[in-house]
C-alpha cells in the first residue's frame, strides 16, 4: 500500500528477483509477453514531467469531462 512506501532504495538484485517471479507467474488468458520498466529515483521526476506534458497535450482525447480534466491536471 502507498502508505507503507518509504524512501529506502531497493537493491537491483531484489528488483531483478521480483521481475523474474512475475515472469514465471501464471497468467490469465496467456497475456504474455510481459514487459517491465523500472524507474529509479533519479528518473522519477523525468517520468512525472513527461506524463504531465503528455496528459496536457492529449487532455481532450483522454478526459471526457472538463471537471475530471481539471482535477487530474492540477
Amino acid at each position: 500500500m502507498p502508505k507503507e512506501y518509504t524512501s529506502e532504495l531497493i537493491d537491483d538484485s531484489e528488483i531483478e528477483h521480483l521481475i523474474e517471479c512475475a515472469n514465471t507467474a501464471p497468467t490469465h488468458g496467456k497475456n504474455e509477453p510481459w514487459r517491465f520498466v523500472v524507474f529509479k529515483r533519479e528518473s522519477v521526476p523525468l517520468l512525472a514531467a513527461f506524463l504531465n506534458q503528455w496528459y496536457t497535450d492529449n487532455a481532450d482525447k483522454v478526459f471526457k469531462a472538463q471537471e475530471e480534466k481539471e482535477k487530474v491536471l492540477k
